[in-house]
């Protein structure tokens, strides 16, 4: 088998389309790691901070916010009383969700020292409810 120009050439082209096959390939499989890598990170960072931001509105703007706009007669009792119930089921149901995630063993103190903070803090909320259902400003 003589060695030609047109063989050369060929043999150049299969050549090249291979490498450009296999580049290809090696950037789709690079597309699809980052991919799963920031759905992991999603997942695993931000779904729980959303958590916890639900969390917190739900103290302040329900809870907190619904109590200053009763006193200072902004909204009448039940729209406090009812804000106050919201804040405590979102509360229930965001720390609920945020501890069915699986949580790092170097976040566990702080999980188990706001558990403690929000006990005393389920106390104000309650005492804020009760004073809303008797209407009680003091």
């Amino acid at each position: 088998m003589r060695i030609t120009i047109s063989r050369t050439i060929a043999a150049g082209q299969v050549a090249l389309a291979l490498l450009i096959v296999a580049c290809a390939w090696l950037g789709l499989r690079a597309a699809e790691q980052g991919t799963q890598q920031l759905r992991a990170l999603y997942e695993e960072r931000v779904v729980p901070l959303r958590h916890l931001k639900t969390i917190s509105d739900a103290y302040a703007v329900f809870g907190g916010d619904a109590s200053h706009k009763v006193r200072n007669a902004n909204w009448g009792w039940t729209d406090g009383e009812a804000s106050v119930r919201k804040a405590q089921a979102e509360i229930a149901e965001g720390w609920r969700a945020y501890l069915s995630r699986p949580v790092e063993e170097e976040r566990r103190p702080f999980v188990a020292a706001v558990q403690g903070r929000m006990q005393s803090a389920y106390v104000l909320t309650r005492d804020t409810l009760s004073a809303l259902v008797a209407r009680n400003i003091d």
